[in-house]
């Protein structure tokens, strides 16, 4: 069976506009109610099972020489 599967890195620079963020947020929501309840995980229940069904975001401290938060955010 094909999948059509997407990778998707988006960053953005905090704080973000209030725009942006009304935007993100109806993305995160379309996420989490349409898309994530949609997607299946390739070779399900098989050794090479793939969870192709994450959304996940978090802090990124990159530009400051600082790590990442730990904790990722599931959508």
């Amino acid at each position: 069976m094909a999948y059509k599967r997407y990778k998707i890195d988006l960053a953005f620079k905090l704080p973000l506009e209030p725009a942006l963020d009304g935007q993100l947020t109806a993305f995160e929501a379309t996420i989490r109610t349409v898309l994530r309840p949609s997607a299946k995980k390739i070779n399900a229940g098989q050794p090479n099972e793939e969870d192709t069904t994450k959304a996940v975001w978090h802090i990124c401290n990159h530009d400051d020489n600082a790590p990442c938060e730990p904790k990722e955010v599931e959508i």
